[in-house]
C-alpha cells in the first residue's frame, strides 16, 4: 500500500522507501496492526529546484492517506529549534516544522528538553571542534504513541560525517473498534535498583571491627573452599564470587541496608516550558 501512495509524488521519488510491517499487540483486548516505515532523506535546501519545495508538503499526504500508524527517520537535513543548529537553515527549519505540526508527528528529540547541537549533534563539518547539527530524526504519528527514548550511538561510522541515533518507541493500536482507552497513562517499567549496604555512621565505628570478624568467621566456615588451587580462570573467577558473597553478606549483617531509591520522573508537557528549560541549561554550561 506504501509504495503505491509514493508513486503518485514526483518530489518523493528517489528520497523516501517505505515498508508496512504488522506489528503484533502484546494485549489480549487489541489487535495486531499494521506501522508504515519511512527512511528519508530530505532536500538540504526546500528551495533549491522545482520539486523540493513541495517535499514535506507530499510528504505530509502521504502520512496521512496511510491510515495507519507510521514513522520515519534518516537524514531530515533541518532541525527543530534554534539550539539544534551551529549553522542557520531557517527555511527547512520552517518547512520541517510545518510538517509536523500538520502531520501530528512527534520529533522524538523534542522529548529531550536538555539536548543541544554541541553534545548531541549528529552531523558536522570534517574539522569542526564546536558541535554540529541535529538533522538525523525519527518522527512518530503522535496519536500512537506511548512512549520513546533517542540517543546518539558514539560508534564511529567510517566515511561519513554523520553520527549513528538510536530510538526505542511503544506504540498503542488503534485498530476501529478497539480504540486504546486513552484515560489510562502508560508507565514504562523501570525495575528499582537494589538495595545499598549502609555506611557506618561517626557512632558506630566499632561495627568496622564486627565486620571484620564476620569476614573471617565466613571464611573459617568456608576453609574447605580456600585450599583449592587456583590453576586457571575459572577457578580465579570462583574463588573471587565466593569471596563477593562472603563479604556481602557479612556487610548486610552488620551494616544493614538502605531503602531502595524510587525515581519519581516529572516529565514536563508543554513544549514551549520544555524550549525554556533547554535554554537555560545551555546557557548555564556556557557560563560555566
Amino acid at each position: 500500500m506504501a509504495h503505491v501512495l509514493l508513486s503518485n509524488h514526483e518530489p518523493l521519488k528517489g528520497c523516501v522507501i517505505c515498508v508496512d510491517v504488522v506489528i503484533p499487540s502484546l494485549s489480549s483486548s487489541s489487535t495486531s496492526f499494521i506501522h508504515c516505515v519511512f527512511a528519508v532523506y530530505a532536500p538540504c535546501d526546500p528551495g533549491a529546484d522545482n520539486l523540493s519545495p513541495d517535499f514535506w508538503t507530499c510528504l505530509t499526504d502521504v502520512v496521512w492517506e496511510s491510515k495507519t500508524s507510521w514513522s520515519l527517520f534518516s537524514d531530515l537535513n533541518a532541525t527543530v529549534a534554534a539550539f539544534e543548529h551551529a549553522s542557520d537553515k531557517a527555511l527547512a527549519q520552517h518547512t520541517f516544522n510545518e510538517f509536523l505540526h500538520n502531520s501530528c508527528g512527534t520529533d522524538l528529540w523534542q522529548l529531550c528538553p536538555d539536548h543541544n547541537c554541541f553534545v548531541d549533534w549528529t552531523c558536522h563539518n570534517w574539522h569542526s571542534t564546536g558541535g554540529g547539527n541535529i538533522i538525523d530524526h525519527v518522527v512518530i504519528s503522535g496519536h500512537y504513541l506511548l512512549d520513546s527514548k533517542i540517543l546518539i550511538d558514539l560508534t564511529w561510522v567510517p566515511g561519513s560525517d554523520h553520527r549513528a541515533i538510536k530510538a526505542k518507541f511503544v506504540l498503542k493500536s488503534l485498530v476501529p473498534g478497539h480504540a486504546a482507552a486513552s484515560s489510562t497513562p502508560f508507565t514504562p517499567f523501570r525495575p528499582l535498583p537494589p538495595p545499598q549496604i549502609k555506611f557506618p555512621l561517626k557512632d558506630d565505628k566499632y561495627k568496622f571491627t564486627l565486620f571484620a570478624d564476620s569476614v573471617n568467621h565466613l571464611v573459617a566456615s568456608n576453609s574447605a573452599s580456600f585450599q583449592t588451587e587456583i590453576t586457571s580462570d575459572e577457578s580465579y573467577v570462583e574463588r573471587y564470587k565466593l569471596l563477593t558473597i562472603l563479604i556481602e553478606q557479612a556487610a548486610v549483617n552488620i551494616f544493614g541496608q538502605n531503602k531502595p531509591y524510587r525515581f519519581v520522573e516529572r516529565q514536563v508537557t508543554s513544549p514551549h516550558t520544555r524550549e525554556l528549560v533547554a535554554l537555560i541549561r545551555h546557557l548555564g554550561r556556557a557560563i560555566s
